[in-house]
């Protein structure tokens, strides 16, 4: 599937409230969201999904919360990634800075981060270089100051 799905009225682009799907999201889909005056990003209550975030410019942020046993490949963050509530999920991450909270049953990051990741209230987590590639991550990446 592809594309941005948001759940409620005021709440800014995002997936919310999916189970067991594989949702792309390119890099036009992003665009959009990011010209909607959010500017960040929000996957919420995403249950056995498989996310991928082929961003063409990089996110302003990302917010996560309550994730389970869901993989997430983001392309490249300018500001930060706050996440809440992962369990066994697997995580591909670049961001300006990286917050975990609550994380545990075997949750995975691979991150590439400014600064050093800020984890609180974690336990049973795992964390690795960031290796996710995409057409046009380059350019990102170098767009994002990594």
């Amino acid at each position: 599937r592809m594309g941005i799905t948001t759940d409620g009225e005021g709440e800014g682009p995002g997936l919310r409230n999916v189970t067991g799907e594989t949702i792309v999201v390119d890099g036009a889909a992003l665009a959009s969201a990011s010209a909607s005056g959010s500017g960040d990003y929000e996957l919420k209550h995403l249950t056995d999904c498989e996310v991928f975030l082929c961003n063409t410019t990089p996110l302003r942020a990302i917010r996560v919360h309550d994730l389970k046993n869901t993989k997430v490949y983001a392309g490249p963050v300018a500001g930060s990634v706050l996440m809440h509530g992962l369990s066994g999920c697997t995580l591909h991450l670049c961001a300006r800075q990286v917050r975990v909270h609550d994380a545990g049953n075997g949750t995975s990051f691979y991150v590439r981060t400014a600064s050093g990741p800020i984890i609180e209230h974690s336990t049973d987590v795992a964390f690795a270089p960031y290796a996710f590639v995409y057409p046009g991550s380059d350019k990102v990446m170098e767009e994002a100051g990594f």
